[in-house]
């Protein structure tokens, strides 16, 4: 098989089938010497894709090293104008709305929270760095409205978004 042709969500979708199948391996109880063959069939079965194709290997190794906020962050990052729903988010990253939550709490704490963070410090770039307006800036970001965004903006950073708008003309 060549997985050269896959695409991310293709080599994730890979990546999930082989981490169910090694759960299973591991979850399941064998007398010693059925279990020292399957590990056998298994390491043989590994090595020959990981020579035939560096992309299982990538995949491997991608799992392991990239923790679940920085994936969740990606996903918010490429379209900070979505709501991204707990189970939406799951669906991209394969894996269950319970797991999602859980490897987030244990990474970042509330994955609502960590969304508004990613949404309000895109928010504080914007302030500063262009004119738009409150209301556009709230808009593109996914806000309902630019009041509930002003509440958010305020609840986490103490400040109202016309504030850094302020302290940039001072320092301008």
């Amino acid at each position: 098989f060549d997985f050269s042709e896959l695409d991310d969500t293709g080599l994730m979708a890979v990546s999930w089938i082989i981490s169910q199948c090694s759960q299973e391996y591991t979850c399941r109880e064998e007398i010693a010497s059925e279990k020292l063959y399957r590990k056998i069939k298994v390491s043989f079965l590994l090595s020959y894709f990981m020579n035939i194709n560096s992309d299982v290997s990538n995949i491997f190794h991608s799992a392991s090293v990239t923790l679940t906020s920085e994936r969740v962050a990606s996903l918010v990052m490429s379209d900070y104008s979505k709501n991204w729903s707990l189970e939406e988010l799951a669906d991209n990253l394969l894996m269950s709305s319970s797991s999602l939550k859980k490897k987030m709490y244990k990474e970042i704490g509330s994955v609502t929270a960590f969304i508004n963070k990613l949404k309000l410090t895109e928010s504080l770039r914007r302030l500063i760095r262009t004119n738009d307006s409150i209301s556009t800036i709230a808009n593109s970001l996914g806000y309902k409205s630019p009041s509930y965004f002003t509440r958010i903006f305020k609840k986490y950073l103490k400040l109202h978004p016309m504030e850094i708008r302020l302290r940039k003309k001072r320092h301008s």
